[in-house]
């Protein structure tokens, strides 16, 4: 996961694709899928291109019964007031649209279930803190799944970490536990272009890593600290959440399918998100 000095990884993922579908159970105890009834909207601030995001609740909800899952489906790279250009061309996904959807969940009565399913490689630092404890608040009202049916890592394991429960199929991946920060060195390519950058600044870090230039010893340092900090407390979150967990497994690696729930960031594998929603089903 990039700390805040870089941008998020380019990634094509879904297109920054976000729904919130709700799933009844019928007194038979076979699932509906109520999709397209409640769905998280991007509303334009001021004119600008920042999204500021609201969860439009229709007149039909009041009809519905009580007892729902939420299914919160997010795929892309995650960021945080991300645009609507960095969602829909950049393959983007605001964590602004995931807290939404927590926070519905949580003021709704109607709703006892909430599945995250997240489809990341991950993302920046910004945002997922919060989310995590957004998630771990969520359940002391409700119960909360995590369902990963492709890759889930890094900003994504962070979202999901402290779910009641986290589902995995038997070929995704789960994990890339840890924190970095990367700049490109580009002075001898400057030179020998016969290029000289130059950077007027107040501070000994203003303007470190900017392209032409290279990392003072006193700017690196600072940046390894700051990522570090950042990784302790994304490593101190999961073993808040994930007894059991170790040091070896959060060394920014993945783990598939049966290897993740070994490695205690998954409870159980499943084949489907059918499969995960009716277990879950029966837990609320």
């Amino acid at each position: 996961m990039f700390r805040a000095e870089q941008s998020a990884a380019s990634g094509k993922g879904k297109g920054g694709n976000f729904s919130a579908s709700r799933i009844t159970k019928r007194t038979d105890g076979r699932l509906i899928d109520q999709s397209a009834r409640i769905h998280s909207e991007a509303l334009q601030r001021c004119g600008g291109d920042a999204g500021t995001y609201h969860t439009i609740v229709r007149e039909e909800e009041a009809a519905l019964p009580p007892g729902q899952i939420l299914h919160v489906f997010g795929s892309g790279v995650l960021g945080k007031h991300l645009s609507s250009m960095d969602e829909m061309c950049a393959g983007g996904l605001s964590v602004d649209r995931i807290q939404s959807a927590i926070t519905a969940a949580e003021e709704d009565d109607k709703v006892s279930g909430v599945m995250l399913h997240l489809d990341t490689p991950g993302g920046i630092c910004y945002g997922m803190p919060e989310t995590f404890a957004m998630v771990k608040k969520l359940r002391e009202t409700k119960t909360v799944a995590a369902f990963c049916d492709s890759l889930t890592a890094s900003a994504g394991q962070w979202c999901i970490a402290a779910s009641d429960v986290v589902y995995v199929t038997p070929s995704a991946d789960l994990g890339s536990i840890g924190v970095y920060s990367a700049f490109t060195d580009y002075t001898e390519w400057c030179k020998k272009n016969g290029i000289t950058v130059e950077v007027i600044a107040d501070g000994v870090h203003k303007g470190a890593g900017y392209p032409g230039t290279a990392l003072t010893e006193e700017q690196r340092t600072k940046i390894k600290a700051d990522v570090l900090e950042c990784s302790r407390q994304f490593k101190d979150d999961i073993r808040s959440a994930r007894e059991g967990i170790t040091d070896e497994t959060m060394q920014g690696q993945c783990f598939t399918g049966k290897s993740a729930v070994e490695a205690k960031l998954a409870d159980a594998v499943v084949i489907n998100l059918n499969e995960a929603l009716a277990d879950l089903a029966k837990a609320i």
